[in-house]
């Protein structure tokens, strides 16, 4: 019986911890595939359940001065939910008077966070991602980024998974080059100098010796163009 308990509790204590696990991703994908995406300032948080740490939601109320969605949300003042704890995907580590760039989705009327999203200080954005809110993400939701070659398509982004995959992240934009045959569209990274810079400092360049980047990307597609 106590063997039984044991495995019982094991179980269920790996589900809890293995419960949140998020796929890298862009944050081009995090604003494309979000319902809201907002600049905004903390102001407070509750616990909706604070009796029992594995129920209801940790809620923050939030002044919006920027939504990059248009819907309406700017000047306003909002509540926003994540999960009670980390294990359940809560993002818990928001910071009162901190302004963030915040995405999510909407969920029973609740616009919900958590730890997979793009949320983070707005003062550790970097100016493409900022620019990619305003404009240049909205523009080129249409294109695909993708991460392994059975998933990767002519006219994909391919988004590396190690070595480069910061600069990515930081400063590229997975943009629409021109329309395939079917009238699908066809797009490649547009790798600005903040990309090459950040390429030059990287780990990836650390790792091989040295990085011999020129003013324009190289041909092919992995790791560097699409």
């Amino acid at each position: 019986m106590v063997m039984y308990m044991f495995i019982v509790l094991s179980s269920f204590c790996i589900s809890i911890v293995q419960s949140c696990s998020c796929l890298w991703s862009h944050p081009q994908e995090e604003y494309c595939t979000a319902d809201f995406a907002i600049k905004a300032k903390v102001l407070s948080h509750r616990e909706t359940n604070p009796i029992d740490i594995n129920r209801g939601y940790l809620v923050f109320t939030v002044n919006v001065s920027v939504d990059y969605k248009g819907l309406g949300w700017k000047g306003k003042t909002k509540e926003i939910y994540t999960g009670p704890n980390e294990a359940l995907c809560g993002l818990t580590s928001l910071a009162k008077n901190k302004e963030y760039i915040l995405t999510g989705k909407i969920k029973d009327d609740k616009p919900m966070i958590d730890v997979c999203g793009l949320n983070v200080l707005y003062s550790q954005v970097s100016s493409a991602i900022i620019k990619g809110f305003r404009k240049t993400y909205r523009d080129n939701c249409g294109c695909k980024i993708c991460r392994f070659d059975d998933e990767c398509g002519p006219g994909d982004c391919y988004l590396p998974a190690f070595g480069s995959y910061p600069c990515y992240n930081l400063q590229a934009v997975c943009q629409r080059a021109c329309e395939g045959h079917g009238g699908e569209p066809m797009c490649t990274w547009n790798l600005d100098k903040g990309w090459w810079d950040c390429m030059k400092k990287s780990r990836y360049c650390q790792l091989v010796g040295s990085c011999q980047l020129k003013d324009t990307p190289p041909s092919g597609r992995r790791g560097f163009n699409t």
